[in-house]
């Protein structure tokens, strides 16, 4: 993971921001204000009649422009949706040239080695002859003269039709890693780019998308085990390993759970792509599916900008429930290859593709991609509010190297929110502020939800009792009593507005705030106001320590018998004052 120096990056400071009087118009008294605000914390509510300014959040100002800048070579040609399969249709190519490479140059050496065990002498009959039943599946008439005379002697007629079986089979395999490199099954909805995934067979699901994706899936790997199979004869047959009274019943018997990582991977990847709501609907099979451990790849695509809630439900109970987080639902199987995060890189999205494309088990991308995403929305903007982390858990690493749960490609991944500068004019020159990124800053990119926010008058912006969101949410219930918290806003041309956040809000930063503190926890990040764990204690140290702890053992000893003489004088002499 990157330092923690070369993630804190300042935002440009291409506007410098100024305190401004929020609302034009009629004053308001400070008690009909506070009675105003206070309801409003409660109920989300804004005063009747309340008329909002056109704001947005401080940070989308630099936070877009920098974004943009940064991310043109990455979204020169494509973005969205279509950089995304891009990027997979990239992948699948990139991984199948990778992993068959040495499949077929083994396979090539088996069937070489095959040929000559079959080899009679060119005397005697050919082998066409012998093993009539396989004529039309190899040459065998340029079999013959390869080797000497005995090797063909000691094949017995129940190994040479297993020899002609696999060599058959072997040839089989070979035109299994030619053609469309992967399938791709989409759910009823989804667009198809067929243009862009050239790699692709491509499926079109109306019904039940689970049900089909089983069912592709298990006529593909008894296909596919046959070969495997084929493959781990040979190589006992040119070894002269094969025990017929012991393999014969291991291969009959032969599954999708004794083959190796190596194996697994060679199968032709089943990529199924559906929205999150549909699998969200779906867990209880979704789960079934990946218990089985068989290699389903998930795309999932997230079109929530910001967290929803249940219509039926009330803002003060939906505020409290948590949200499900797919990417910990998926984890908790244990054997998925999980990867969540938004397009802002394209590194990190190709990354993600290929770890679930090389997981020799099920796995799992989960991808936002918010529909009518407004322009000053961004996919940064996600991943810095903690709304969407980035998150890479492999269960196949090695765990003594470190936490299967990796938070690479979060920005100041050991802070609660991370913090940016902000260059400030407060009269009297420039200035800069420290402020963090929470989630309410996220959503107010926004604008239907910065219309939920209420706008204080500046001429109540020293009051005591209105502190930033980020310092309100470390506070202890007791230090919250009528305190009101606020996020920054800014008019186009820098104005600073201070704006209050409802109690709804205010849980649900809670709510993210808890997920991120779960995920370092998990990821063994620590918090970065936790002290050093103290070094090491050195041989030398050690010997240094005894020897001061034997020396003062020493004087103590000697302090106490001294005081004992002492004491044993004085009674003495008292003794004998009084005769």
């Amino acid at each position: 993971m990157p330092s923690e120096n070369t993630q804190i990056e300042a935002l440009e400071k291409t506007l410098v921001f100024h305190i401004k009087a929020a609302v034009e118009g009629e004053e308001v008294s400070a008690e009909k204000f506070w009675d105003q605000l206070r309801n409003y914390y409660r109920t989300a509510e804004l005063p009747k009649g309340y008329k909002h300014p056109k704001l947005v959040s401080v940070f989308s100002h630099q936070l877009v422009g920098e974004i943009k800048d940064s991310h043109t070579e990455a979204k020169e040609a494509t973005s969205g949706a279509p950089l995304l399969f891009k990027t997979l249709n990239d992948g699948v190519a990139i991984y199948q040239q990778v992993i068959s490479a040495r499949f077929r140059q083994k396979s090539a050496d088996l069937m070489n080695a095959l040929k000559v065990l079959l080899n009679v002498p060119e005397n005697q009959k050919t082998i066409g002859e012998i093993y009539d039943f396989a004529e039309e599946v190899i040459a065998f008439e340029k079999l013959s003269g390869l080797i000497p005379e005995t090797e063909g002697k000691q094949l017995t007629k129940s190994r040479s039709q297993r020899l002609v079986r696999v060599l058959d089979m072997l040839q089989h395999g070979l035109k299994y890693l030619e053609g469309k490199l992967a399938t791709v099954m989409f759910a009823e909805g989804m667009a198809i780019d067929h243009d862009t995934l050239s790699h692709f067979e491509i499926i079109s699901e109306k019904d039940d998308v689970f049900s089909r994706a089983d069912q592709i899936i298990r006529n593909q790997m008894d296909h596919f085990l046959a070969i495997i199979k084929a493959f781990r004869i040979a190589e006992l047959e040119v070894d002269g390993a094969y025990k017929e009274e012991i393999h014969n019943e291991y291969f009959d018997r032969f599954s999708w759970y004794q083959l190796t990582s190596e194996e697994r991977r060679l199968f032709h990847p089943l990529i199924i792509v559906m929205d999150h709501a549909c699998l969200m609907a779906n867990l209880e099979i979704y789960s079934q599916l990946l218990a089985s451990n068989w290699p389903f790849k998930f795309i999932v695509l997230n079109n929530q900008g910001v967290s929803q809630t249940a219509e039926h439900v009330s803002w003060e109970d939906a505020a409290h429930r948590y949200r499900q987080e797919l990417s910990m639902l998926t984890i908790a199987h244990r054997n998925v290859y999980t990867f969540q995060s938004t397009l802002q890189s394209k590194s990190m999205l190709m990354q993600g593709i290929n770890g679930c494309l090389h997981s020799s088990g099920p796995s799992l991308a989960h991808i936002l991609l918010p529909e009518n995403e407004d322009e000053s929305v961004t996919d940064r903007a996600a991943a810095l509010s903690r709304y969407f982390p980035n998150i890479e858990y492999n269960p196949e690493a090695d765990p003594k190297a470190g936490p299967r749960l990796s938070l690479e490609g979060n920005e100041q991944p050991m802070k609660d929110w991370p913090v940016f500068e902000l260059a400030i004019d407060e009269g009297v020159g420039d200035t800069t502020m420290e402020l963090p990124f929470t989630y309410a800053d996220y959503k107010a990119f926004f604008p239907s939800k910065v219309k939920e926010l209420m706008i204080i008058p500046s001429a109540f912006y020293g009051d005591k009792h209105l502190i930033p969101l980020s310092e309100y949410l470390t506070l202890n219930p007791d230090q919250l009593i009528g305190k009101v918290p606020y996020i920054l806003l800014a008019d186009g041309e820098g104005g600073l507005y201070k704006a209050a956040v409802p109690n709804v809000w205010v849980v649900s930063c809670q709510e993210r705030l808890d997920f991120w503190q779960f995920l370092r926890e998990m990821g063994r990040v620590e918090a970065q106001d936790v002290q050093e764990e103290p070094q090491s204690i050195t041989t030398d140290q050690t010997n240094l320590i005894a020897a001061l702890k034997h020396k003062h053992e020493q004087e103590i000893r000697q302090i106490r018998e001294s005081a004992v003489k002492q004491a044993a004088e004085q009674l003495l002499g008292t003794l004998l004052q009084d005769k």
